[in-house]
């Protein structure tokens, strides 16, 4: 059952790599480094957000102070219940 899942999965990858090579081929060189330049940013300042934003969270709750509001909508409360956070 799980072969071909992970079948699938290959025959999407390899479909997608050749597309996106295909893709970079086709722009300008400056453009392709810019937008990567750009995701790379992105996600960096977002990891990085959401480490000093964890840490936070944790000096928090040692203190004995309230959790932010809106942190448990984000995920079900019978997921947290089930993984014990």
């Amino acid at each position: 059952m799980w072969l071909g899942a992970a079948a699938a999965f290959v025959v999407h990858v390899a479909i997608a790599v050749t597309v996106g090579v295909a893709l970079f081929h086709l722009l300008p060189h400056r453009a392709v480094d810019g937008l990567v330049a750009a995701m790379f940013l992105v996600g960096a300042g977002l990891a990085l957000r959401e480490a000093t934003g964890g840490a936070r969270r944790t000096h928090r709750r040692a203190r004995g102070g309230l959790e932010p509001a809106g942190d448990d909508d984000r995920i079900p409360r019978h997921l947290l219940a089930e993984w014990e956070i």
